[in-house]
């Protein structure tokens, strides 16, 4: 399982929370003052509500806060003002004015949905009037707890849990940041944690736990980043929709996903569009039938720096899969070898790898750093990747992983104490002379092997991580004789 902190904690707290939560009568409260706005404090359903129709009337243009005082359960249903079949459990947030913008402010208390077939908070057509959601538990909305319906949203700091989907993107502009997606689903529909219909970026944020897809993209443009998607029932992140979605993942970690075994899904699946994956941790995910990382046709994935280890189900390539400075183990059919590959699905040696663990991270979640993979001291992937101008998984935004041949790790994450050995230097003597230059022409001919760093058998191995002189992602007769005219004293770009 992956080292971070899962759900049930949070539930628990969440179901004592609404089993002290009841409707509070109406009669006889005053009615919110719009004139008091832009502004009000809210603490019971009726406040909320006339606080939103203040906000909606408004024409004034400026910045809107509504903050809550106290948790506020619902007893009402609000059908979408256009008349479509979708009701939520306070009034439909509708302002597009243009120069307006609204902050939810829960205070850490709770909006509560009620639990019937509506979705708990509702946003619709305010594409020039963004609203944001913070600090609150959105919970117990029989169909949705975030639906936003052609709008700009915002939600930080907020967990969204206990509803029967988390949030929905509907042809809307979606973020959300330092929150977590946790615990959702119900008897009658399929309990995904973020459904994508618009553009949505994730950041920073946890999904967790939820009874189906982690993150499901059916049209549109979605993007994870630095994030945690673990341990949902049917599937970790999945391009699903007919539309070409579009799914880029940076720097996150895709864990125990796809684990029922109903699912279809595992970890990462490509059903039609495309996926971009760089500096991404899979691990854990599938069952006997799932994959933990597949495409089938037309959905393609390409894979930049990845880590697929540990995980249950098969890499399964149906549509296109291309794999490039990573580590992957269990291949059940082909997998496009783009270079500075290492593990059992391109011929080379099982990956040693540290235990997964939290090991440290610029950007964390709510709920701790997203847990990876370190290479061991001895393992094939130390200095195996194509690392130019790149970062590891850890270091969203920091230092340079160092070129080729002088210390990038193929995968996600680099080891720090490595010391490679220099280019042209594959018998790991401490020297660059003749003897390179023969053993890099022995290996052309599979005389010798692969074993990924220093040291080696001296007999017939080799550390093909400091053979490419060339740059073309192999090590073959031009690179033994790039070092051979160096030894005869002829020059070359190399020396």
């Amino acid at each position: 399982m992956a080292a971070v902190i899962k759900g049930a904690a949070l539930a628990a707290l969440l179901s004592l929370v609404l089993a002290m939560l009841v409707a509070i009568p109406h009669a006889g409260a005053e009615p919110v003052d719009c004139d008091e706005g832009p502004s009000w404090t809210v603490g019971i359903e009726a406040e909320f509500n006339d606080a939103i129709d203040c906000y909606n009337a408004a024409v004034q243009p400026g910045r809107y806060t509504i903050t809550f005082s106290s948790d506020i359960a619902t007893s009402s249903a609000w059908p979408i003002p256009t008349g479509e079949p979708v009701n939520a459990a306070f009034r439909w947030i509708t302002q597009d004015g243009p120069g307006f913008s609204l902050t939810i402010d829960g205070g850490g208390f709770s909006a509560w949905g009620g639990g019937v077939a509506q979705t708990t908070l509702g946003i619709a057509r305010t594409q020039a009037s963004p609203v944001t959601i913070t600090n609150m538990f959105v919970t117990a909305g029989g169909l949705t707890g975030v639906h936003a319906v052609e709008s700009v949203v915002v939600i930080s700091d907020t967990i969204v849990s206990q509803n029967a989907n988390g949030v929905f993107v509907d042809g809307s502009l979606m973020t959300i940041v330092q929150s977590v997606i946790v615990e959702n689903g119900g008897p009658i529909v399929e309990g995904h944690g973020v459904i994508n219909g618009g553009t949505t970026e994730i950041r920073s944020s946890v999904i967790d736990s939820n009874d189906g897809i982690g993150v499901l993209n059916e049209v549109g443009e979605l993007t994870l980043a630095d994030s945690s998607v673990i341990a949902n029932a049917q599937g970790g992140v999945v391009n699903l929709g007919f539309n070409e979605p579009d799914t880029t993942i940076l720097d996150s970690t895709i864990a125990d996903n796809g684990f029922e075994p109903t699912s279809l899904f595992g970890g990462v699946h490509a059903a039609h569009g495309t996926m971009s994956l760089r500096r991404v941790t899979i691990t854990g995910n599938g069952n006997a039938v799932d994959a933990s990382l597949s495409a089938t046709a037309p959905g393609t994935i390409a894979a930049d720096f990845v880590t697929v280890m540990g995980n249950l189900g098969n890499i399964e390539v149906l549509g296109r899969v291309a794999l490039r400075s990573s580590i992957a183990e269990r291949c059940a059919f082909g997998v496009d070898d783009a270079g500075y590959n290492v593990g059992g699905c391109f011929g080379t040696a099982t990956t040693q790898l540290e235990p997964l663990a939290d090991n440290g991270c610029l950007v964390s979640t709510p709920q701790g750093c997203p847990a990876t993979f370190i290479p061991t001291s001895t393992s094939s992937a130390l200095g195996r990747g194509d690392c130019t101008a790149e970062i590891d998984q850890r270091d969203q935004t920091g230092l340079l992983r160092t070129p080729l041949g002088f210390g990038c790790e193929a995968g996600a994450v680099d080891r720090d104490d490595y010391t490679p050995a220099p280019r042209g230097e594959v018998n790991c003597d401490g020297v660059v002379n003749i003897v390179d230059a023969l053993i890099m022409a022995q290996f052309t001919v599979s005389i010798r092997t692969d074993q990924g760093h220093c040291p080696i058998n001296l007999i017939d191995g080799i550390n093909p991580a400091a053979g490419d002189l060339n740059g073309d992602a192999k090590v073959d007769i031009i690179d033994a004789l790039i070092v051979a005219q160096c030894d005869a004293g002829i020059a070359n770009p190399f020396c």
